[in-house]
């Protein structure tokens, strides 16, 4: 009997030194956590109106991407290392900001289906946007990106 209590003690003290060990992998402020992305020394993640910039160590949270939230709840976050754009979609648009120029382009969704996801073919500056039935081409390299073809799913 005293040697399982002295077991079941041992192992009572390793789990709680395990979990004092634990490292926090991120905050949620200010909605639910919709996508992730990793950058060059950040990882963006979108949640609720605003895209998180966060600590790649330590999960935590080290200020918003924008002081003003974005007009819609984000659903996609994408970041492009080569050509330093960042990608980020809410519903209805999808932000394209060149980090190297600053410059932000949009493409607005003119469909009734909301955007649920994006996915960037980075060498021909195309993206994949899902519409949930339907997912749409959209060519991002002029100035004001456009759908290039369609096909439903």
């Amino acid at each position: 009997m005293r040697t399982s209590l002295l077991f079941l003690l041992i192992i009572a003290a390793l789990v709680k030194a395990d979990a004092q060990n634990l490292t926090t992998v991120g905050e949620i402020h200010d909605g639910t956590a919709r996508d992730i992305a990793s950058g060059y020394e950040v990882l963006y993640l979108a949640q609720g109106r605003n895209l998180a910039l966060l600590d790649p160590g330590t999960g935590l949270r080290i200020r918003n991407f924008n002081d003003e939230p974005y007009p819609h709840p984000l659903v996609a976050v994408e970041f492009d290392k080569e050509a330093n754009r960042l990608f980020v979609a809410t519903q209805r648009h999808v932000y394209i900001h060149d980090k190297s120029t600053k410059r932000i382009r949009v493409w607005e969704n003119e469909h009734e289906r909301p955007i649920g996801d994006l996915v960037c073919i980075f060498e021909d500056e195309m993206m994949m946007v899902v519409l949930f039935d339907q997912v749409v081409l959209v060519d991002y390299a002029t100035e004001n990106p456009s759908i290039v073809s369609s096909f439903g799913v």
